[in-house]
């Protein structure tokens, strides 16, 4: 299946090819510019299995892992969030591991009060 969503944000962002491939090698994923073309053109899927992979090429194409994994067909539970609770759950999640503990420990005070 092409990955039409995936070269659609990509030229949204103005990223070639080469340019989304040196993203993800400045992320740590060993990645070839004709691999992402083999994915937009339907070779073979992008390893969206490999949760490391899943957050480099999120933060490369500038949305959430969920939107990406929503974009890609997968099925994706939003649950009983509101607008403002899933901008924020979004915005949380496309933060480095460690950020992500932080903006937690921040909404928590906040909600605290």
């Amino acid at each position: 299946m092409r990955a039409i969503w995936l070269k659609s944000q990509r030229e949204h962002l103005g990223y070639s090819q080469e340019g989304l491939a040196a993203q993800l090698q400045l992320a740590g994923i060993d990645i070839s510019r004709a691999a992402i073309s083999g994915w937009e053109n339907g070779y073979y899927s992008p390893p969206l299995e490999d949760n490391k992979f899943r957050i480099a090429l999120a933060q490369a194409l500038q949305i959430s892992v969920t939107d990406l994994l929503a974009r890609a067909g997968f099925e994706v539970e939003t649950g009983d969030l509101s607008a403002i609770g899933w901008e924020a759950a979004q915005l949380v999640e496309n933060l480095p591991p460690d950020q992500q503990r932080v903006a937690i420990k921040i909404l928590r005070a906040l909600a605290e009060g």
